[in-house]
């Protein structure tokens, strides 16, 4: 992103495509950098003092509460950066009425300099921070010997054989991978169809826009920690908190329909685009904490980031599904409404699933292969 920098006007005959290769870097390193993120929660929870002073292996009531941090601190944070590149448009000239297309242009090129230099800053400084989860002897040899691609090879490898082992030694976590990826389709689905929605629909302007960009990750952030409240009040499990926030968030496109028998509500006026991002970043923020400790019960210890890369495969292969159908159906219809069909079904229907998963067996079966792993460890 800070190869931003170095574009200019000149550079118009080739900058698009340059730009889209650097999107898709940028895209692919952050899907990476979230596997390792996700991968640190168990290890960070188990190894916090708190834990460990209890003499304790594990606490998912520990976990749900740093995940619950870790996510209203990202979301507010991207306030800020998002509150940071304002001013720069602003001081820039980028936002001015009469800016030409090149001041406004070069002003959005300083914006995303600026978001790339504020993820290199406090990456640089966490990771430094941060140490690699334990590693017996026999892996810490045979990494030391392999050469770089061979590494790559074996990590490939890997992968495959996690996607092969889950499915066959832990089939209760594959079927949550499952239904993480169509829930969060219908989840980043929303995102998309709301800010099209609000623009065509509701009629809401630049200023509007930018007020929902605003509303929806402070949402989200408060919702970490109303969810989390409402869970420790009721003592709950990640699992029903999971279902809770689907059944939640399936309000939105049940309100959408409600569009064919009303013309004053389902989503006509612009107030409703409020009511969207509100009620859309609460859901979000609770949806990603626990469905993400909800994870971390059902993986087996010290594969931390195996298997979290199939779960942010799950996460971001998910993403193309939902404008798919929806170009779908508006092109064949002229008519986005018809789209809350489908995310609501995308929500429902993943809830009932995840009501229906046996999560204590899925515990068990980890539970199995740690006491195994342990067993072999020992000396002989």
């Amino acid at each position: 992103m800070l190869v931003f920098a170095a574009f200019s006007e000149r550079h118009a005959g080739y900058k698009h495509v340059l730009a889209a290769i650097l999107a898709v870097f940028s895209n692919t390193m952050y899907g990476l950098s979230v596997i390792f993120y996700n991968s640190y929660l168990p290890i960070l929870a188990k190894e916090s003092e708190a834990i460990l002073s209890e003499g304790k292996e594990e606490d998912h009531d520990y976990e749900n509460e740093l995940s619950t941090k870790g996510y209203a601190a990202g979301y507010l944070s991207g306030v800020l950066g998002l509150l940071l590149s304002l001013v720069v448009l602003f001081l820039s000239g980028g936002s001015d009425e009469d800016a030409s297309d090149n001041k406004a242009s070069s002003a959005f090129r300083w914006c995303i300099v600026l978001a790339g230099a504020w993820w290199l800053g406090f990456g640089v400084y966490f990771c430094e921070k941060l140490r690699d989860d334990e590693v017996n002897e026999e892996e810490k040899q045979e990494q030391q010997e392999n050469s770089e691609l061979a590494r790559m090879k074996d990590s490939l490898g890997r992968f495959a054989r996690t996607i092969a082992e889950a499915k066959s030694k832990f089939p209760v976590t594959f079927s949550f991978l499952i239904l993480y990826f169509a829930y969060t389709d219908g989840f980043s689905t929303i995102a998309g169809l709301g800010v099209l929605y609000a623009q065509r629909d509701m009629c809401t302007g630049t200023t509007g826009l930018f007020l929902i960009a605003l509303l929806a990750p402070l949402s989200a952030a408060v919702g970490n920690f109303l969810f989390l409240l409402i869970k420790r009040k009721l003592n709950a499990s990640n699992q029903a908190m999971v279902v809770s926030a689907l059944f939640s968030i399936s309000l939105l496109p049940i309100w959408g329909l409600l569009g064919y028998v009303s013309n004053s509500i389902g989503f006509r006026n612009s107030w409703e685009a409020y009511f969207l991002a509100i009620w859309f970043g609460l859901n979000l923020g609770a949806i990603q904490s626990f469905s993400r400790t909800l994870f971390c019960e059902l993986i087996p210890p010290h594969r931390e980031s195996e298997f979290f890369s199939f779960f942010e495969l799950t996460d971001k292969g998910s993403s193309w599904v939902g404008p798919l159908v929806i170009s779908i159906m508006a092109n064949s219809s002229g008519n986005l409404r018809r789209s809350f069909w489908y995310i609501l079904c995308m929500t429902i229907i993943p809830a009932f699933f995840v009501l229906r998963l046996d999560v204590e067996k899925g515990k068990q079966m980890v539970k199995r292969t740690k006491q195994i792993r342990e067993e072999d460890e020992e000396p002989i």
